[in-house]
């Protein structure tokens, strides 16, 4: 049953899908799995390739020297390679299905395709789905019946976002089927009408409880921390599981521009709220793991870190003097160009010192902490 605050929505006629291009999402992750299968797995080896030699990216073709990927300015080869503390913890997906599914927790199964994650819950009165994603959402109604004759009976969104719930679409011939989501998720699906996103049948605000046959599920919108609707922290307390998607990615550092939120003085509060939870198993919704108390520590740190170190740069870089240097030497007529220099050359001293720091306790730190700087330093300035 749902709690009081819920609003059932009228029905309304599926829109036809439209027919999919060949190369799909799900056919790019396809392409790539058996490449990071292969990659992860040999970084939990003794014979892990070097980060910067010829074999450094497992799994890939050969190349000449024309023909060199370069990511960042510099060559794909040249970056750190996953630590072995977060590769022993990769979720195995099998290459030949394309997906790994799993029991975390009593009656709680993650689903993931090692780039994305979804969970569903057997409540013994029917099967809660929480987000179908784009990558292999159309497979969940399946990988839910190889598991438990429990039929599926409610969807829930954690966000709009496409590629989260870009594969609701192959639930639409679920009969009786309750799709639930916040209210303004609800508006936006129904503004935008993409047919591969189901609209909801029922929607809430604030905070509100799903009770279904054995099982409990609290969730809230109390911090709208990554898009511009609504995002909701999903928790399940029988099983102390939290799941809260787009936030952090345990065992890694946080996905580009803070996870591209839409409000970072929102997301700077997440890690209180996520710590407020009484959890020891959490899901982002992104990547080869889950994470446990003390990893979601440790994404919690590097972001408290990364707002100390962006605000010491910050402040002690002198705006017009720095933007000087840069028009010695090109001129005053364009200040675009002698504010990009100003900001890059900050991004630089706030990545290189958040890399020192953080390359031997996150991976992926040197994919993304420029980005991270880049958004933390226009936080500072205009906010």
């Amino acid at each position: 049953m749902l709690s009081s605050t819920i609003k059932r929505l009228p029905q309304r006629p599926l829109i036809p899908l439209i027919p999919q291009i060949p190369w799909t999402r799900s056919a790019m992750v396809g392409a790539l799995l058996p490449g990071l299968i292969l990659a992860l797995g040999a970084c939990d080896s003794d014979d892990a390739p070097s980060a910067t030699g010829p074999d450094a990216a497992a799994g890939a073709p050969d190349t000449d020297d024309s023909a060199e990927i370069r990511v960042a300015g510099k060559d794909i080869r040249a970056f750190n390679p996953v630590l072995p503390a977060t590769a022993a913890r990769t979720l195995p997906v099998d290459p030949q299905l394309g997906y790994h599914v799993s029991e975390v927790k009593d009656n709680l199964y993650v689903v993931t395709d090692g780039v994305w994650q979804s969970v569903f819950l057997t409540t013994g009165a029917g099967v809660i789905v929480f987000d179908a994603p784009q990558s292999y959402g159309a497979r969940i109604p399946d990988i839910v019946r190889e598991q438990t004759e429990e039929p599926i009976t409610h969807l829930v969104y954690s966000h709009a976002h496409l590629d989260h719930i870009g594969g609701s679409a192959a639930f639409a011939d679920i009969a009786g089927l309750e799709i639930v989501a916040h209210e303004r998720v609800a508006d936006y699906l129904v503004e935008i009408a993409d047919p591969a996103r189901l609209i909801p049948t029922a929607t809430f605000s604030g905070d509100f409880t799903l009770s279904h046959g054995d099982e409990v599920i609290e969730m809230s919108d109390r911090l709208q921390y990554h898009s511009n609707e609504a995002d909701l922290f999903i928790y399940f307390p029988q099983q102390k599981f939290l799941y809260a998607v787009d936030s952090l990615t345990p065992g890694w550092v946080t996905f580009q521009y803070l996870d591209l939120t839409t409000n970072v003085h929102a997301y700077l509060k997440l890690g209180k709220e996520i710590l407020s939870y009484d959890f020891d198993l959490f899901s982002g919704g992104h990547l080869t793991q889950l994470g446990t108390l003390e990893e979601v520590q440790a994404s919690i740190e590097y972001t408290d870190d990364l707002v100390q170190v962006s605000r010491e740069v910050f402040e002690g870089t002198d705006m017009l003097a720095t933007m000087g240097e840069a028009g010695a030497q090109a001129g005053f007529a364009n200040p675009f160009l002698l504010f990009r220099y100003y900001q890059e050359r900050m991004i630089a001293q706030c990545s290189e010192r958040m890399l020192a720091r953080w390359q031997d306790r996150l991976s992926g730190v040197d994919v993304w902490v420029d980005g991270h700087c880049d958004k933390l330093l226009s936080y500072h300035r205009v906010d």
